[in-house]
């Protein structure tokens, strides 16, 4: 009977780690759209992180506390690139998982049909 109040503590160790963000994603060729949840309620300020897919996350941008949405523009609409967002050291608010551009390798679907008879 001395252990029942112990079973309790799994849940707590669960509820201290740092909130998750929810983060998605608005490709608009030159520029990305970003959107994500807020677990601290509008206390923390956040961070992107962003790179081009085939190298480090170089790039950074600060965002105010209370905002869920941000733009990043001045992209070249023929890479793909990958995204994430922290709060602010300190926050407690964790990075959320990477997500990245999906856009068509160039010439994809620019293939022209075999003409007939060859």
């Amino acid at each position: 009977m001395a252990s029942d109040p112990d079973k309790g503590n799994g849940p707590t160790t669960a509820e201290s780690k740092p909130g998750t963000i929810s983060l998605t994603l608005d490709d608009k060729g030159n520029a990305v759209a970003l959107t994500w949840t807020d677990p601290s309620s509008g206390q923390a300020s956040f961070v992107v992180s962003y790179g081009r897919a085939d190298g480090p996350a170089d790039k950074t941008q600060r965002v105010g506390a209370g905002t869920t949405t941000v733009t990043i523009g001045q992209l070249d609409p023929s890479q793909d690139y990958c995204f994430t967002i922290a709060g602010e050291p300190g926050s407690g608010v964790g990075p959320s998982p990477a997500i990245c551009t999906k856009r068509p390798a160039p010439g994809a679907g620019s293939t022209s049909p075999r003409p007939s008879g060859t």
